[in-house]
């Protein structure tokens, strides 16, 4: 039996889909996440309402975060991933609105700048040696190779976990939590 129904597009990025888990995601893959996260609560929807911004933000934030963090890569506060992503809203918003009278050089060059990374980490320092972040801004050691290649060719990809890091991880974790504890008395 044959699907006849045309997949759901979006009129600058083409098709949509949800996120993927094994690379950070760019400003062109969090656009095609939010519509179809928005076409899913839509259809979820008994009244086939149309679903706020807010709703479809919060979805994908998370989702977004998500993946973030599964790279071990510390983030921004989720308030900030919202601002970040309401205002690549609303430009994809003006874009769509003049997409018909666009140059085709400003449309390539919109479509070039979406498959920049959506980058929501909280240390932008490019030399690891000369980062003044904060301990818990820093990006681990380990993962700063992956970060600048997803910041630039995007060759890499999130692996499995890594029990031995995530052993550590939990333990400072943990540390952190009897310290905040100690402070608080």
């Amino acid at each position: 039996m044959s699907n006849n129904r045309q997949p759901h597009k979006c009129p600058i990025f083409g098709t949509i889909e949800d996120i993927k888990e094994n690379v950070l995601p760019t400003y062109q893959d969090v656009m095609k996440c939010y519509e179809w996260n928005r076409l899913q609560v839509k259809i979820k929807n008994v009244s086939n309402k149309e679903p706020t911004f807010s709703e479809i933000a919060e979805i994908v934030t998370r989702k977004v975060e998500g993946v973030w963090q599964k790279a071990s890569i510390p983030i921004v506060s989720h308030t900030r991933v919202i601002q970040l992503l309401k205002a690549y809203h609303s430009k994809c918003k003006n874009i769509i609105k003049s997409l018909k009278r666009l140059a085709t050089e400003k449309k390539t060059e919109f479509l070039q700048q979406s498959e920049i990374l959506f980058d929501i980490c909280s240390c932008k320092c490019k030399i690891i040696s000369q980062c003044h972040c904060p301990r818990e801004a820093k990006v681990p050691k380990e993962e700063h190779d992956f970060l600048i290649d997803q910041r630039g060719e995007r060759k890499m990809r999130i692996g499995g976990i890594d029990r031995n890091r995530t052993k550590v991880y939990k333990k400072f974790v943990r540390k952190q939590g009897s310290k905040n504890l100690s402070e608080e008395r």
